[in-house]
């Protein structure tokens, strides 16, 4: 009987062993895989989640004529963007901007709301608009240069200099042909944020 009890409890102890090293083996393989594997992929999306980024436009070339005269040139303008998550009083923020954009404040408080990390508020706004927002100095409200097009003679050349979309790409004329010498080279407004998605301050870089 104590010789069956022996052989029994060594049973046990060799399956328990068993097991014991096969979750080592399962865990060791789990490491290798996340650690090595995955490791870039994983570091890209945790670098997402507390990252945020607002896109900076470059601004178009000139156009000129022969005798140096300026034909089509771009000009800054701001687009307001909103973190919503940074903001602490949703609609009080709302109808200050309304009152600068002359917008409806119900459609700004939708956005002001809304679940996205950043926001477009307005696209293309003047430098007395910009300023106007900036001296608010409401937390979570953002300002990147666009730049808008002006054709110095209106419709005079339209024809032959053409038009640009609203993402300032040439569409016909002179700015399609020569687009991918007129177009710049966009950038983007990186910072860092916390987990609730609020800028952490003094981590934007460009």
């Amino acid at each position: 009987m104590q010789n069956y009890n022996s052989i029994f409890v060594k049973r046990r102890l060799i399956s328990a062993i068993i097991v014991l090293g096969l979750f080592l083996c399962a865990l060791v393989v789990r490491l290798f895989y996340v650690q090595i594997i995955s490791s870039s992929a994983l570091s890209l999306k945790a670098t997402e989640q507390w990252m945020r980024d607002i896109p900076l436009s470059a601004l178009r070339g000139t156009i000129y004529d022969r005798n140096g005269v300026v034909l089509a040139s771009s000009y800054t303008t701001y687009d307001v963007y909103a973190r919503p998550n940074s903001i602490e009083n949703k609609e009080q923020t709302a109808q200050t901007l309304s009152n600068i954009l002359g917008k409806s404040r119900d459609e700004i408080l939708e956005k002001l709301c809304s679940n996205q990390s950043e926001i477009l508020i307005v696209k293309q706004q003047e430098k007395d608009i910009a300023t106007k927002i900036k001296s608010t100095g409401i937390v979570g409200i953002y300002l990147t240069e666009t730049s808008t097009r002006e054709y110095c003679y209106n419709e005079l050349l339209c024809q032959v200099l053409g038009f640009c979309n609203s993402d300032g790409d040439g569409q016909s004329g002179i700015e399609a042909y020569y687009n991918k010498y007129l177009a710049g080279v966009d950038g983007v407004l990186v910072s860092e944020a916390d987990n609730a998605g609020r800028q952490i301050f003094g981590t934007s870089v460009t």
